[in-house]
């Protein structure tokens, strides 16, 4: 026997509240798995401000540090500039939704830059290169299938910002 409802809205009224009860117990279940990642900076909150230690960035900046990483068949090599070929560093790639997935790998010395085994280059990774003490940083992200990016600290400057100067109306 077919249901038929001389009045749609009891099927509303029963159907609303369903589907809100099952929208819950997914996003339940998302949370539960992990599905909300944060990224991998660590974070000073206030209230519900977020601000980042960007002293790395600053130091890098200042030592006029760049750099350039690129994919060399079963090798990453990394080329920084004016850096001391005995610094020991370290290349951090964040995945873009998986905290799980994130690769951390030891570059050694080789011909004047540095390499390690390469990674996936088929994920949209965040990178981050800097020495062990963690004293500069430069950062970049990883197109998905790139065979090189350029290496930059995350600030542009020093100075600090000029409201007064924009281009913006007004």
């Amino acid at each position: 026997m077919p249901l038929k409802a001389k009045n749609p809205v009891l099927l509303v009224l029963i159907g609303l509240p369903v589907a809100t009860l099952a929208a819950g117990v997914a996003t339940l279940a998302i949370i539960g798995r992990g599905g909300l990642d944060t990224v991998g900076d660590p974070v000073r909150r206030t209230a519900q401000v977020q601000q980042v230690d960007l002293a790395a960035d600053a130091a890098a900046r200042r030592l006029d540090l760049g750099g350039q990483l690129s994919l060399d068949g079963a090798l990453v090599r990394v080329v920084v500039p004016g850096l001391d070929g005995g610094a020991d560093l370290r290349l951090q790639l964040e995945h873009p939704l998986d905290a799980a997935q994130d690769v951390a790998l030891a570059l050694a010395p080789a011909d004047g830059a540095w390499q390690a085994p390469a990674f996936d280059a088929n994920v949209g990774w965040r990178v981050s290169l800097a020495p062990a003490d963690g004293a500069w940083r430069l950062v970049a992200r990883w197109p998905r299938g790139a065979r090189s990016i350029d290496l930059a600290p995350a600030v542009a400057s020093d100075d600090p910002a000029n409201p007064g100067t924009g281009d913006g109306p007004g």
